[in-house]
């Protein structure tokens, strides 16, 4: 008897002089899930929540912050619903704008409130790509294709993409005219790894 109530003393004892384990690695699956409601990646949709509307609203600096820093971006996110009493879509597009430009969100937040609201920007308004939809899917398309395209197909046409500094060296003196067809010619380079090139020691001299 005396052993099973020693044993449950001890048991007590270290139960109480160990630590804790961190609260926040069990509040975190619950906090992804919040973060994550809305997510959608659709640039048309107005109430997507995901990175890709940090991006598209204020630039890559808030986009870095919440991808490289996230704890700092779920911190503000939540004091701001807090102390605003705003739901999330709101808090998180306006901590977007914080992160891009903190001192012009503040002045802008002071003017706001010094004119009762007249000056106060709504940052869950629909972006250029939202209100404009079926030009920006065009103009899109149209990005594309001229770059992942035509541009590669043409530049393959020409001969490829065949930089002459890598070859011939850079030239860093006064160039001449050549006497046959009035041809420039370098009289001196630095670099490049052909050594007949005009303006070495050799046939291109």
């Amino acid at each position: 008897m005396i052993l099973m109530i020693l044993s449950a003393f001890l048991a007590a004892a270290a139960s109480a002089l160990v630590a804790p384990p961190p609260t926040k690695f069990h509040r975190r699956p619950q906090l992804l899930r919040a973060e994550r409601e809305g997510w959608t990646f659709n640039p048309l949709d107005i109430d997507d929540l995901s990175p890709l509307d940090t991006l598209i609203r204020q630039g890559p600096g808030p986009l870095f912050i919440r991808v490289f820093n996230n704890e700092k971006y779920e911190a503000g996110v939540l004091n701001y619903m807090q102390k605003e009493r705003c739901d999330r879509a709101t808090a998180q597009r306006n901590m977007d704008a914080f992160f891009q430009d903190p001192n012009g969100w503040v002045l802008q937040k002071e003017r706001g409130r010094k004119l009762g609201g007249l000056e106060d920007l709504d940052y869950n308004a629909p972006t250029g790509v939202q209100k404009r939809p079926v030009f920006s899917v065009v103009w899109a398309g149209f990005c594309f294709w001229l770059f992942f395209s035509f541009f590669p197909t043409r530049i393959g046409e020409l001969g490829g993409f065949k930089p002459s500094a890598i070859e011939n060296g850079v030239c860093t003196y006064t160039t001449s005219v050549s006497e046959g067809g009035g041809k420039r010619i370098c009289t001196g380079r630095i670099g490049g790894t052909n050594p007949f090139a005009e303006g070495r020691d050799g046939p291109g001299r």
